[in-house]
């Protein structure tokens, strides 16, 4: 099975910046979501596995928290994305896949199962969509982990203006470990989100989102999110069911710091949720609305502003 382009339409993305207002996806916002991500990441990090009770209680004390916010595996996944997209100009996936690689030999990041052995399976010289497939099959119905969400991420704020590029680079960025359709789409979906919201397009953005994904499953977790009470919400590590933790967790929220308290009161895949709830709401509200206590104690915070700024420069080039 090889990769294929589910997209043979070219129909913009719904509320799509014209050219005349490419400037809609602001520095700010761009920035936001990067560090957004890794606050989320890290105090998510902190509650991981975590019943809901317990995270709640947890989150309080967190709130309080003074000192650098420790690192977390999501953070890292991003930023070596981002960094081979800058260092290119543009997403390529074997480099990628190279890069994957050299980080984790260097950083040994706690990485989600299926991740893990596709990237074993690479290692031991098997070509991409070989080592995907093989994780897969290892994995069976747990295939579709939420470890596929974030890689993805800096290829939203890169095509924020190009739906059918940012589509497929999301593809084949979450198929470098995860060949399950579901664990792809939801990566899909997440960018798709995230270019509504850099493009301040928050009024329903996921009924335009959910109207390009070919997979029912995450098709559906986007649609039922807002309409599912806080009990009905679980933050598992399957990937449509986080992602949709994570868009409940901001849909209704009144603020970046209020999202955030969402999700992680979750508990569970408080890692992930957490990114990529930190994700939606710092690329919504920018880096202005983040709390400073959190945004100023991140360990990677310089590199993430390098980041986003030269994803930024990227997505602005003319033509």
């Amino acid at each position: 099975m090889a990769p294929r382009d589910p997209w043979d339409d070219t129909r913009p993305l719904a509320g799509e910046t014209p050219p005349a207002r490419r400037s809609a996806a602001t520095l700010d916002r761009f920035q936001g979501c990067l560090v957004g991500l890794a606050v989320g990441g890290s105090l998510g990090a902190v509650l991981q596995g975590l019943s809901p009770p317990d995270a709640a209680q947890r989150w309080r004390i967190l709130t309080e928290r003074e000192g650098l916010l420790p690192p977390a595996v999501t953070t890292g996944l991003v930023l070596c994305v981002a960094g081979g997209v800058l260092a290119q100009g543009s997403f390529d996936r074997e480099a990628a896949a190279r890069r994957l690689l050299e980080w984790r030999r260097a950083a040994r990041p706690a990485l989600s199962l299926t991740a893990t052995l596709a990237l074993d399976a690479l290692e031991s010289g098997a070509t991409l969509d070989e080592a995907a497939l093989a994780a897969a099959r290892q994995r069976g119905d747990e295939a579709a982990d939420a470890g596929a969400l974030t890689a993805a991420i800096p290829l939203a704020l890169l095509n924020v203006y190009d739906p059918s590029a940012l589509q497929w680079d999301a593809m084949l960025c979450a198929l470098i470990t995860h060949w399950d359709e579901r664990a792809t789409w939801a990566a899909i979906a997440l960018n798709l989100l995230l270019a509504e919201l850099l493009n301040e397009q928050r009024e329903d953005y996921l009924r335009r989102a959910a109207e390009r994904l070919e997979e029912a499953a995450v098709r559906s977790a986007l649609l039922q999110a807002p309409s599912l009470s806080p009990g009905q919400v679980r933050a598992g590590s399957f990937a449509p069911r986080a992602l949709q933790a994570a868009v409940w967790a901001f849909h209704d929220a009144a603020s970046f710091e209020d999202a955030l308290r969402r999700a992680l009161e979750l508990g569970g895949e408080a890692t992930t949720v957490g990114a990529v709830t930190g994700a939606l709401a710092g690329a919504y509200w920018g880096l202005e609305g983040i709390p400073a206590r959190w945004a100023e104690a991140l360990a990677e915070r310089d590199e993430l502003l390098r980041a986003s700024g030269g994803l930024h420069l990227l997505a602005h080039r003319p033509g």
